[in-house]
């Protein structure tokens, strides 16, 4: 598994659960390796992987009743700090093969990985709408369709992103809505004031 975390700085942090690692990381019995990717407490803690293998020991199978199959049992193994609490704020995205799950947008990390799954169920494919897009119009979708007894607040986490972000996107959204108008209106104006005449 590859994570990639680019900080503002343009520096980059690869790790990497395959290179350079033995094959059989926690002995010759592990048969499954989960790994656990924990932003739960960014700014307390910092950016950690947990790496918990699955014990397929042979004294297992003596558990195992009537020929069925003995269960690997999973064992917990270590955790591994990627990125310390000091180090958030500087942080412009994190990517896990390749896919970005944590974006910067307007000063705030954004949860892109829960975005792009709430879009899925709600609003279809939105693959071509750039984050922010997304964003807005998924949060407005819920909004119309969740029900009343939910707050705001909820509805944005659900975007994967704080109330106060979505505020600005809305009206960043507003404000560009209003320029392409007002864009309009002075060619239009423009236009008016020519004098046409035929051309032969």
């Amino acid at each position: 598994m590859d994570i990639r975390i680019r900080y503002r700085s343009n520096r980059i942090d690869v790790f990497d659960t395959d290179t350079f690692t033995k094959s059989e990381p926690f002995g010759n019995v592990n048969m499954l390796t989960d790994f656990e990717i924990l932003f739960d407490q960014l700014g307390d803690t910092g950016i950690w992987l947990a790496a918990h293998s699955y014990d397929a020991s042979q004294s297992y199978r003596g558990e195992a009743k009537d020929d069925s199959i003995p269960v690997a049992h999973r064992k917990k193994g270590w955790r591994f700090l990627l990125a310390e609490s000091s180090e958030i704020d500087g942080i412009e995205t994190v990517s896990i093969e390749g896919s970005i799950v944590l974006q910067r947008i307007c000063g705030e990390l954004v949860d892109v990985l829960k975005l792009d799954e709430t879009a899925s169920a709600w609003i279809g494919n939105s693959d071509s709408l750039a984050a922010v897009d997304k964003a807005t119009e998924l949060f407005e979708t819920l909004l119309r369709s969740v029900p009343a007894g939910i707050p705001p607040e909820e509805v944005a986490r659900m975007c994967g992103c704080s109330m106060a972000l979505m505020s600005t996107l809305q009206a960043m959204g507003i404000a560009m809505d209003g320029d392409d108008g007002e864009e309009e209106t002075e060619d239009g104006d423009w236009m008016e004031g020519l004098d046409h005449e035929d051309v032969d």
